[in-house]
């Protein structure tokens, strides 16, 4: 598939070319997320203030899981999983797919996340649903968090057929290049 030409970084000033998926370069995708944690710290508290310790990293395992380690939304998957899927073979044990992830996280690269599909806002029943809680890539949780943000929602992952009661979709979408 031909790639699109890469576009200058958005920020003022700056000089380097957008990474793929983005509107900023490498450098300033990482300072606008380590902005968007730090601003999120100060909103909510620490990560085990929000209720994301405990059981939190067993239920989002188990949701990877469910999904196949897969964005609900658009299907990107980590390039392990992919690459096994493509050879036919069963997806590698959980620790080298995070490994893979936090790698992706630390060099600005896309991973995935442990949605709320209905947020919880101090709710622990639904905090700690794991019919409430799905698989996104790191680009379509920051749209859906900028919906919600707005007051905008949306039932789910899918919109229309292809739904369960519970807003999930019933099948996972295709793999998608980023």
């Amino acid at each position: 598939m031909p790639m699109l030409p890469s576009r200058p970084c958005v920020e003022p000033g700056c000089r380097g070319l957008a990474i793929s998926g983005s509107s900023r370069c490498a450098e300033h995708t990482q300072k606008q997320k380590r902005l968007y944690e730090s601003e999120r710290r100060e909103r909510g508290g620490t990560t085990k203030q929000r209720g994301y310790a405990g059981d939190w990293p067993r239920l989002r395992l188990q949701a990877f899981v469910r999904d196949e380690w897969r964005c609900r939304q658009c299907g990107w998957e980590p390039n392990v999983v992919r690459e096994c899927r493509l050879a036919g073979v069963d997806a590698p044990p959980a620790d080298v797919i995070q490994r893979e992830l936090a790698a992706n996280l630390a060099r600005g690269e896309p991973y995935l996340i442990g949605d709320h599909i209905k947020p919880s806002r101090g709710d622990s029943a639904k905090h700690h649903d794991l019919d409430n809680v799905q698989t996104l890539c790191d680009r379509c949780h920051g749209h859906k968090s900028s919906l919600e943000r707005q007051g905008i929602t949306r039932g789910g992952p899918t919109e229309g057929p292809g739904e369960d009661p519970t807003g999930r979709a019933t099948e996972l979408p295709g793999p998608r290049a980023r």
